[in-house]
């Protein structure tokens, strides 16, 4: 297989991170926790960063936290929740990575949402959602839930059979669609610490897993 050479940490402490291509040049786009070494304003935020310049852009979204991004190419949306284990998401969208509009993208209230990640397919664009509660709906947590949306503002949220998985511990999704099949990356619990596995799914009620995970080790 391939080689994968480590070169070093972009940013410790900086966890929640998206890659993306927001008019030609690649972002990363990064949820900035209250403890990181670098925050000294006291709160989480959230912005984006020139990955070839390495220039950020403007914070935004503060307050919230465990965020991801989705590009359109012209316009950036983020995701993300008031605070872990909330019943709601946020969305927030920019067209210059400057100025951000913002509205509810999900409420469902008794849940608990952590991280989430989207990606396109050929019905609009898909969502994955990691839950933590509540635990009759969830099982073991964290369990994966998906939703979907045509604008990628307004959501809606699959029945409880489209799930990954009850069993054990799924959290920190990737998704990503291809021929026909939703590839998803997430971190398996393997004491003493987590690796990334994948699996994939034609429904995303039927689950197989790949035969080489954990695909890398951390």
């Amino acid at each position: 297989g391939p080689r994968i050479i480590k070169h070093g940490t972009i940013a410790c402490d900086t966890v929640e991170t998206t890659p993306l291509v927001w008019r030609g040049r690649l972002y990363r786009f990064e949820y900035v926790r209250p403890g990181d070494r670098h925050n000294t304003t006291g709160d989480s935020y959230l912005h984006l960063v020139d990955v070839a310049t390495g220039q950020p852009t403007p914070p935004f979204g503060r307050g919230y936290h465990l965020a991801s991004a989705y590009s359109t190419g012209e316009r950036v949306f983020v995701y993300a929740p008031p605070i872990w284990g909330a019943s709601t998401l946020r969305v927030f969208w920019s067209d210059d990575l400057v100025h951000w509009d913002d509205a509810p993208a999900l409420d469902q209230p008794g849940w608990g949402i952590y991280n989430q990640a989207v990606c396109r397919d050929p019905q609009g664009y898909l969502m994955a959602i990691e839950l933590g509660e509540p635990a009759d709906l969830v099982g073991e947590r964290f369990t994966m839930f998906f939703a979907r949306s045509t604008n990628l503002r307004d959501w809606t949220v699959l029945s409880p059979e489209h799930v990954y998985a009850r069993e054990f511990y799924t959290a920190c999704p990737a998704m990503r669609w291809i021929d026909g099949w939703y590839y998803m990356i997430y971190l398996h619990c393997e004491p003493p610490g987590f690796n990334p596995y994948l699996v994939r799914s034609r429904d995303l009620v039927h689950w197989e897993a790949s035969p080489f995970n954990p695909i890398m080790h951390y």
